[in-house]
């Protein structure tokens, strides 16, 4: 599997839900992130990089520059052809999205 992330809103209480893959092991963040507002901007970024200090790689998920979650991930994945779903494939966009950038090296 790959990565994914959702944003809820359940109970009025906006949640950040995240899932990705360990080492073919499903990790999930799902907590409520309450920059994420209706009306308002936020930046969320999901990187994997080299850890500078070892050579495993650091997942991690940052939501206006703090980082809400991060873990090591030992045997990190090449994903080819990857696609980006910006809304699901059924039901309306409720959110703009804009200076949306992929990197990859």
């Amino acid at each position: 599997f790959t990565s994914a992330m959702w944003v809820r809103r359940v109970d009025g209480v906006n949640y950040l839900h995240v899932n990705a893959d360990q080492s073919g092991h499903l990790m999930e963040y799902y907590e409520p992130e309450p920059s994420i507002e209706v009306g308002r901007s936020v930046h969320i970024e999901i990187s994997q990089v080299k850890s500078k200090t070892s050579r495993h790689y650091i997942f991690s998920v940052k939501v206006n520059g703090k980082v809400v979650w991060a873990f090591v991930d030992p045997n990190p994945k090449v994903f080819d052809n990857v696609k980006v779903y910006t809304n699901g494939h059924d039901t309306t966009p409720q959110a703009t999205l804009w200076n949306f950038k992929i990197f990859s090296s």
